[in-house]
This record gives C-alpha cells, structure tokens and sequence, in this order.
C-alpha cells in the first residue's frame, strides 16, 4: 500500500513538466513533418500527372510496379500520388499481374 507521504509532490510536478515539455517538442516537430511530407506528396502527384500524360499506361505500371517492387509508398499514397479511385488501383495490379 502507498500512502501519500511516500510522495513528493514538488518532485512530481517538475517530472510532470518535463515530460509535457517533450511532448510538446515532439507534436511540434511531427507536425512540421506532417506539413512537409504532405508537400512533398502534392509535388510528386503533380510530376506524375505530367508524367502519366507524356507516357503510355504500360511506362506508368512499370513505375508503380517498381514502387511496390522496392516498397517506396503505402498502397494509399500510391492512389493518392497516382490519383486512382479503388477500380483505377485494381485494374493496374491487374495490368502489372499479366506481364
């Protein structure tokens, strides 16, 4: 059993105070990565989308099938980046599947 004269409550704030300091560092800093990271994932669905218009569909597979081969993005930042709904991802699994 602990009784509250085992405790030192000056002690406790400062530790509590600390540790709110470095979460309050660590959400800043997630959320300026957030920030840059969604930046960087606009730019790269800008560049394929100029991409995909000068390539054919089979240029553009290779690409996410070379994502996927070397594991560069999750499924949804390939959709996002590729800008494919659900039947758009399906068809091109499909496509890179056949060869």
């Amino acid at each position: 059993m602990i009784r509250n004269c085992d405790f030192d409550a000056d002690k406790f704030e400062g530790q509590i105070m600390y540790v709110l300091d470095c979460m309050h560092k660590g959400i800043k800093l997630q959320n300026q990565i957030t920030i840059e990271l969604n930046h960087h994932r606009a730019v790269l669905r800008n560049y394929i989308n100029l991409y995909s218009k000068i390539t054919t569909v089979a240029q553009t597979d290779d690409l996410v099938a070379a994502i996927i081969a070397d594991n560069l993005l999750t499924e949804d930042d390939i959709r996002f980046v590729f800008a494919m709904d659900a039947n758009k991802w399906t068809q091109c699994k499909k496509r890179i599947n056949e060869r």
